[in-house]
């Protein structure tokens, strides 16, 4: 970040573009905004009144996410709770966040029984052998369109796979356990706010 803000101080020309105007929230598009005013406003919350500063053209980017519901057995959801339980007991000063993180793997085994043999998917690693299935950590990914086969904890992963991928459309496995329910709508949450900040930063 840096060595590229260094860089572009001494240049009288630049021009920055992103795909996606941010990773999570609207404060992520302030880097891109830092890198075209010349740090003026570096470290500054977003604010509209700052967006005469710069030219910003931003194409309205509408990326949805259609769940494909999944179906676990009795004793699918038996050993999910008595995972939740231990993880939960367990936790003690951990990061929250690893319940959430372990327990989205556990409908990995459900989802086999909705996989189309020929399309491409997405996971957070290879554990199942799934033919076509590529990770969240690929460089590219060539074989679009991809099925999300579960979600990837962090956000900037998703939204790399989207970008390399070049897909605003996307299928996702969701299955009837709470915790696929949960990350459903925490990344269709994250893609109204890419649309909400194009939105935002189009009226500078």
């Amino acid at each position: 970040y840096n060595c590229i803000r260094h860089f572009l101080n001494q240049t009288p020309h630049q021009l920055i573009f992103q795909r996606l105007p941010i990773i999570d929230t609207i404060d992520d598009f302030m880097t891109l905004f830092d890198w075209d005013t010349r740090s003026q406003w570096r470290r500054e919350s977003f604010s509209p009144d700052v967006l005469t500063a710069a030219k910003i053209v931003c194409n309205p980017v509408e990326i949805r996410i259609r769940p494909v519901r999944v179906e676990t057995t009795a004793a699918q959801k038996a050993a999910y709770q008595a995972e939740k339980r231990r993880l939960i007991d367990g936790i003690g000063q951990r990061d929250p966040h690893t319940i959430p993180r372990h327990l989205h793997l556990m409908g990995g085994k459900a989802k086999m029984a909705a996989i189309v043999d020929g399309r491409s998917y997405v996971g957070r690693n290879d554990r199942l052998k799934i033919p076509g299935m590529a990770t969240y950590k690929e460089t590219t990914y060539p074989a679009g369109p991809y099925t999300a086969f579960e979600f990837p904890h962090n956000v900037i992963d998703f939204a790399d796979v989207l970008t390399l991928a070049d897909q605003t459309e996307i299928d996702a496995l969701v299955t009837d356990l709470k915790v696929d329910e949960w990350y459903l709508q925490r990344y269709q949450e994250w893609a109204g706010r890419v649309s909400d900040v194009c939105t935002a930063i189009s009226q500078g």
